[in-house]
């Protein structure tokens, strides 16, 4: 299956530069388990980044699905914090996630491919 390379794009900032900044402002606030969870999250994405053009569509499909709780988590963690407009805006882009990588792979209807 090959993804675009905007689809590439938004997995590494969604599912790797995203928890890995999330982690690190955790450990700098005190909060090591926490942050440590967020970190360890990064290394099998960023394995998968890594070998992203070499996955079937269903171990992306499972990515998608790890990735989108992980963002809905990260979204309850932030407002439990008392950030209130920052969850809202995680939870639309663990939606909107399934869409731009599932939008660039849908085959056209009569076009034979």
């Amino acid at each position: 299956m090959l993804l675009s390379s905007r689809q590439t794009r938004f997995f590494f900032l969604m599912y790797i530069l995203l928890p890995f900044v999330t982690g690190l402002g955790h450990i700098w606030q005190g909060a090591t388990f926490l942050g440590g969870a967020y970190l360890f999250v990064t290394i099998p994405y960023s394995i998968a980044y890594l070998t992203l053009r070499h996955l079937s569509r269903i171990s992306i499909l499972l990515l998608q699905a790890l990735g989108a709780l992980m963002m809905i988590v990260i979204a309850a963690d932030l407002y439990q914090q008392g950030n209130q407009w920052i969850p809202y805006l995680l939870v639309l882009t663990a939606i909107l996630n399934v869409y731009v990588f599932w939008s660039g792979n849908r085959k056209k209807v009569g076009s034979g491919q």
